[in-house]
């Protein structure tokens, strides 16, 4: 059960999105949705990349935002009224729900609920929840999410409206969900819509749609404890074909255009040697503790073990860097070898089925471990 949210969607069809009639089940190729897949994640990073210069007040309503990106618009334009608002509610920490969608109470999180992870209300149908992410009140997402949503569209264009409220009810089986940090509350798991794969480290064939996930060096997080780029989801833009190296990628704090590996290296290596913002003016004074009280911690098991200092008095090297990456990902890509990809066949079974009731029936079992990493703690730390 959802947390209880300050809003809500009616579902009355004066609120729906104007029906979508769907494809017709030829139409559903492994290209043909990899690239709507693509086109609708570069859509939704384009208009975020827009909205994020904050020129006017008005941009401050809408649409989803990362929180750090949020917090310094508001005090661009002087929203100390809203900023407080926020804070009150830990939203810079585990975020600030879509209109029609709640919190996900978990008693194991630091404040009792998941991370950036929102739940479809009952009230709000699934059609009129995905415009309100876009078009609706401000949201405060992260990149996970933002490639869900991304999927979620792109599903809804191939279903048609009428089965995806179906599918994506809040009162069955598989409620439209966002951000969900555990397989067993991701829709698109359960329906086996979206589906893992591991790749070759020594020859690592990425295609077009692949989710790829690049991760920060370890010490980010002790040094950034609020930031953003702990890591970064991302969308591989470019056909099988292309060599590695050539590849872009694009996310939800990229370029539209895509950066290649190398340049998402330079992205994650100077956002580790930025100068860590100061966010205790965007916690409440439980949570800044909480989290000075950890990172002291950390730095004493930290130095007494490596020697070391725990946060690198100067810019950490590329060299340096990237041989902290190889260590994590077990090879020299840059990336997790295990990337995520939408199953075109299992989309076109879904779509043929005529009743939410059958679709719970198609539930598969979910074998795979995790696709949402947590750091240590209950740290914002590889949201990105």
């Amino acid at each position: 059960m959802a947390a209880t949210s300050t809003s809500s969607l009616t579902s009355s069809p004066s609120a729906a999105l104007s029906v979508m009639p769907g494809w017709k089940p030829n139409e559903v190729t492994p290209s043909a949705v990899q690239t709507l897949f693509v086109k609708k994640l570069t859509e939704f990073v384009a208009s975020y990349n827009e909205r994020k210069q904050a020129k006017e007040l008005k941009d401050l309503s809408t649409g989803p935002w990362y929180q750090n990106d949020y917090a310094l618009a508001c005090q661009q334009h002087k929203q100390t009224s809203r900023l407080d608002f926020l804070v009150k509610r830990n939203a810079f920490h585990h975020g600030f729900a879509p209109k029609g969608f709640s919190l996900v109470p978990n008693s194991k999180m630091l404040t009792g609920v998941e991370f950036c992870s929102y739940q479809l209300n009952k009230d709000c149908l699934p059609v009129d929840g995905l415009r309100s992410i876009q078009t609706g009140q401000f949201s405060l997402i992260e990149c996970n999410g933002a490639i869900e949503i991304a999927m979620y569209e792109t599903i809804h264009e191939i279903f048609g409206s009428v089965r995806f409220n179906e599918v994506f009810s809040a009162t069955g089986r598989h409620p439209l969900a966002i951000g969900r940090n555990c397989l067993e509350g991701k829709p698109l798991y359960q329906l086996g819509i979206l589906k893992e794969a591991m790749l070759d480290l020594k020859e690592p064939l990425l295609d077009l749609g692949d989710w790829v996930h690049f991760p920060n060096v370890p010490l980010y997080q002790n040094k950034h404890p609020q930031g953003d780029f702990g890591g970064l989801n991302t969308v591989c833009i470019s056909s099988k074909e292309i060599a590695l190296q050539e590849k872009k990628f694009v996310g939800f704090g990229t370029s539209v255009e895509g950066v290649t590996v190398d340049q998402m290296s330079d992205l994650l290596m100077a956002h580790f040697n930025e100068k860590p913002i100061d966010s205790s003016h965007l916690l409440s004074k439980e949570l800044t503790e909480h989290f000075a009280i950890e990172a002291e911690t950390f730095r004493c098991i930290f130095e007494a073990s490596t020697g070391l200092p725990s946060i690198p008095e100067e810019p950490m090297s590329k060299e340096i860097f990237q041989d902290a990456i190889r260590q994590t990902t077990g090879g020299d890509q840059g990336f997790n070898p295990c990337v995520k990809r939408l199953d075109a066949d299992r989309i076109r079974k879904l779509m043929t089925k005529t009743s939410a009731k059958a679709s719970e029936k198609l539930q598969v079992p979910v074998t795979s471990s995790s696709s949402g990493r947590k750091t240590r703690g209950s740290r914002r730390g590889g949201r990105r």
